[in-house]
Order: structure tokens, then sequence, then C-alpha cells
């Protein structure tokens, strides 16, 4: 298929049967990692087709096996303080934008996702994965946090993300049963074909009006948990080093523990 748009890291295509807006992942070479240039370019497309009701629904896919390894340790290493501010930022700008747009948006994660690559997609509709899918949320490890606002976690996850964070790998039969992944597969083109096609035949309207009632409260809560947590975030990065600082800060309190000590309380 021809591409709708050029893009450097996504391709996108309208599949027209389903009048689908097809938006994939494209950058294999790099496992389709995570990027601020990434993100943008998503972000950019789903802007452009907000307005465009007479598509229908929009399937959000990868060229690779594996959907995406995410945000690796390696990537972060050499970027400051801002870096992950700015891509905390941008996700919360599309989960919004999945959130409100008229399009019903599925994410197909194909053999399975990690870490910030699932945080990223949570404003979809519907989430889907082959039946062998695994999926990690390897954050803690890589030394990074989690990026979405907690009540779009909690949304998603039930309340059970304290569960999933610590377990090495999360089969995609967990995930449906958790009732994240709204459903998985075997024959991935029958099944999406299958999704895509029913979507079609659903009123524009009435699929407006039910998005609009499920999600304006969550909207709202996430918005205010969002900015609480920048301030939280940004406040922890006041020290260039808060590791220095709060040795120094250990430090200083031992040594007035020990003058008092020596002195009997006399010094202050």
């Amino acid at each position: 298929m021809n591409p709708l748009f050029k893009y450097n890291l996504i391709h996108t295509t309208l599949i027209s049967e389903s009048k689908t807006l097809k938006i994939t992942l494209n950058r294999k070479d790099l496992n389709n990692t995570i990027s601020l240039e990434l993100l943008f370019e998503i972000e950019s497309i789903l802007n452009w087709s907000f307005s465009r009701i007479e598509i229908n629904s929009i399937l959000i896919d990868s060229c690779t096996d594996y959907f995406s390894s995410g945000l690796s340790k390696e990537t972060v290493q050499d970027k400051d303080f801002e870096y992950l501010i700015s891509l905390k930022r941008r996700i919360w700008a599309i989960q919004k934008l999945m959130l409100t747009m008229p399009q019903a948006v599925v994410c197909d994660f194909n053999m399975g996702a990690s870490n910030i690559a699932i945080e990223a997609f949570l404003g979809a509709d519907q989430f889907i994965a082959s039946d062998n899918a695994k999926f990690q949320f390897d954050h803690l490890e890589n030394g990074y946090p989690l990026f979405s606002p907690r009540s779009i976690l909690k949304n998603s996850f039930n309340g059970n993300l304290n569960n999933l964070i610590y377990k090495k790998i999360i089969s995609a039969s967990d995930l449906v049963t958790n009732g994240f992944l709204t459903g998985s597969y075997e024959d991935k083109l029958i099944y999406t074909q299958s999704l895509l096609s029913y979507m079609s035949t659903q009123s524009s309207f009435t699929r407006i009006q039910t998005k609009m009632i499920l999600n304006e409260d969550l909207i709202r809560i996430a918005e205010k948990h969002n900015v609480l947590e920048l301030d939280y975030i940004q406040s922890l990065n006041i020290s260039k080093d808060w590791k220095e600082n709060i040795n120094s800060d250990i430090h200083s309190v031992k040594r007035k523990i020990n003058m008092t000590i020596i002195d009997g309380g006399k010094t202050s």
C-alpha cells in the first residue's frame, strides 16, 4: 500500500473496506523503540485524523513481530531529566487524543511490548495481541518511572498494576483475564479484519457519545493527576544529583547527633 503521508518512523495507510487509518511503527532496525520523535509523529497523525469523521477506526500496529521494546536503558543514559519530562508530556497528549477522538482506536500489540510502549497507547479503546504475546513492565530494572497519570493506569489494569510491575514476563492470557486485552488471536489477519469490519457498521454518532460518557471523568481526573505528578517529579530534580544531596543531608544529621552526644546538647 502507498503511504498516506511520509513520515520517518511510522507508516500510514487507509484501509478503504473498513474506513480505517492504519498507523504502523516503522523503525525495524531499532526494534521499534520509543523516542520523542516517534511519539511526535504519532501525535501529528492523530491530530490530523481527529476531525476526519469519515474515518471509522484507527489501528495502531507494528512492522515487527514484537510490537516494541519500549524505552531502553541505553536510550536514557545520556539524556537529561527534561527528556523524561518531555516523554511524560507527550505520552499524556497522545492518550488524551485517543480518549477524545471520534474514531474507535485499536492497538494491536502483536507478539508483545515492553514498558513505555504499552503506556503510550493506553488511551486506545481496545487492545489486542497474539495468543502467545509476552509483556514486560520493566521500568524499575531500567531505572525510569511510570509515565502515565495514575488514574489512566488504574483504569487500564483494574488497579492490578502493583502485581504486574513486579512480574518478569506477563502472558497475553493473564492480560485477557485482567481485562486489559479485549481479545487475543491465533490468526492476526482474520481477527483484525473481522473486528474492523464490525466497527465500520457502528453509528459514528453513538460511538462519539459513548466515548464522551465513558471517558469524561477519567480525562478530568487524569489531567489533574498529570499536573500533580509533573510537579512532584520536577521537585525531586531541584538538585542535579539527588543521591548526593540526600547523602549530604544524612551526613549533616549524623554530625549533629554526634555533637549532641559529645557536649550534652549544648551545641545548637
